[in-house]
């Protein structure tokens, strides 16, 4: 037999469970009504204190950045071995090279953004948020150093 409130409207089966009664302090009185027991300095207990944890939009600007660092520094690498080996002008792969140094920066540019996003979430840690907004920021400028240095010793400005 279902239990019943006072309107007549059954009461769930799952609600009226040992565990639940033991849950929300309910104690049934017969079949027809539910009574609430007030809450005692006796039944009341303490909540568990919340721990913060690292941010997950945090650590991916973090493994973002030191990613997109680690892949821009091969890069460079390799566009130097490869301007050595065709010193004499242009080679087929250096297309190539530019674009993905340009993709990397914006994949960099996304990690700075998941970092500010971390930075600005509550209730986590920020650790992880500030070392990637960091690391892509460092990565950044330092990308644009290299290539203006470039330039400059080449003579095109």
């Amino acid at each position: 037999m279902p239990l019943r409130g006072k309107n007549g409207l059954k009461i769930a089966s799952s609600f009226a469970s040992q565990e639940n009664r033991n849950r929300f302090n309910l104690n049934l009185f017969g079949p027809s009504r539910i009574h609430i027991k007030p809450m005692t300095e006796e039944t009341k207990q303490p909540a568990p204190p919340l721990q913060e944890t690292h941010s997950r939009l945090g650590i991916a600007s973090f493994v973002t950045s030191v990613v997109v660092g680690v892949l821009l520094l091969g890069f460079f690498l390799l566009a130097g071995v490869l301007h050595n080996l065709h010193p004499a002008g242009p080679y087929p792969a250096q297309t190539l090279v530019g674009l993905v140094v340009i993709v990397l920066l914006f994949a960099d540019m996304a990690a700075i953004g998941l970092g500010i996003a971390a930075v600005c979430q509550r209730g986590t840690k920020k650790v992880f948020g500030i070392l990637g907004l960091s690391f892509s920021t460092l990565t950044i400028m330092g990308t644009i150093g290299l290539v203006l240095l470039g330039l400059k010793i080449s003579g095109k400005i």
